[in-house]
């Protein structure tokens, strides 16, 4: 990693918000932020719905822990692996939305390649945010923010953990921007 220095050393095993890389440099973050920021302003529930690996439990962990620090009224849904299938299905996506009656659905390691699953709950005026890793469907789904480090030449070594906590930096700087 090129850490030679003692400096370099203590700084890399416990860095600080400031010294780690501008989440903001992943796409649609801006946007991710603002959805995620309107939904609150407004009262409105989200669900993280997380997928059933190692990855998406623990991506999900982080960011219902994120977000329910700032005030969102969150809630999450893990799918049943047998039940439910793989990755961001209507079925699934739908039992999320109607046992938290939320308007906002933050997908996490999953739903770059859900069009239709996405396009339905749009529909249904529900607003879906994408936090994935996996290849993008080519027409990528519609959300209303897509942040994948697939989409960008950086940041492609984040897994959906590591997106998650990206998206928990990036909200924690607009908090600190609005005080």
């Amino acid at each position: 990693r090129g850490i030679v220095t003692c400096e370099a050393a203590e700084l890399f095993l416990s860095p600080r918000l400031k010294a780690l890389s501008d989440p903001f440099l992943l796409p649609d973050m801006e946007e991710a932020v603002r959805v995620l920021m309107a939904a609150r302003e407004r009262g409105e529930a989200v669900v993280v719905f997380g997928d059933y690996d190692v990855d998406g439990v623990t991506a999900t962990a982080i960011l219902l822990e994120t977000l329910e620090f700032f005030g969102w009224k969150a809630s999450s849904f893990l799918p049943h692996r047998l039940e439910d299938g793989y990755g961001l299905n209507l079925e699934a996506a739908e039992r999320a939305v109607a046992q938290t009656g939320a308007k906002l659905l933050v997908a996490v390691d999953c739903g770059s390649t859900s069009f239709e699953t996405v396009a339905a709950l749009s529909a249904r005026g529900v607003s879906v945010v994408i936090l994935d890793h996996h290849q993008m469907a080519s027409p990528p789904p519609p959300a209303r923010a897509i942040v994948n480090p697939q989409r960008a030449p950086q940041f492609r070594e984040l897994c959906s953990a590591g997106l998650a906590f990206k998206l928990a930096h990036a909200i924690t700087k607009r908090a600190r921007e609005l005080k």
